[in-house]
């Protein structure tokens, strides 16, 4: 069986670019353009790695990754952050949480998939 990588980002571009990545690579993808559909969408799927970007249109991607830890079937589900910044302010609370790590957007496609996979081995 295939596993199940759910992008957030409100960016469609980004969002179409990952899947068709990892699709092509025999992952299982969903995806959410805001936190309240990545809310439901990862309560419902229950995937094996949620990416999440922090800035999103309704709420943060930091309240997201909160009601994920707080939630007892979503909370061992690891979260990497997608960001543009690689400022440690920027990405320090979400790692002080249990973020397995982050990956910086503007990456090339190589790194991207060699840091989604590494995550997802554990």
């Amino acid at each position: 069986m295939a596993k199940k990588v759910m992008i957030v980002d409100d960016e469609e571009h980004l969002r179409n670019l990952g899947a068709a990545l990892l699709k092509h690579k025999g992952y299982e993808v969903i995806t959410a353009s805001d936190g309240t559909e990545a809310v439901t969408k990862v309560k419902a799927s229950k995937p094996d790695l949620v990416l999440l970007d922090i800035n999103l249109p309704d709420i943060s991607g930091y309240e997201v990754f909160k009601y994920i830890l707080a939630d007892e079937k979503t909370k061992s589900i690891p979260v990497v952050v997608l960001t543009v910044s690689d400022l440690p302010s920027d990405i320090t609370r979400f790692i002080e949480l249990g973020a397995k790590g982050y990956i910086l957007k503007g990456s090339d496609v190589v790194e991207w998939m060699d840091k989604i996979e590494s995550f997802l081995k554990g």
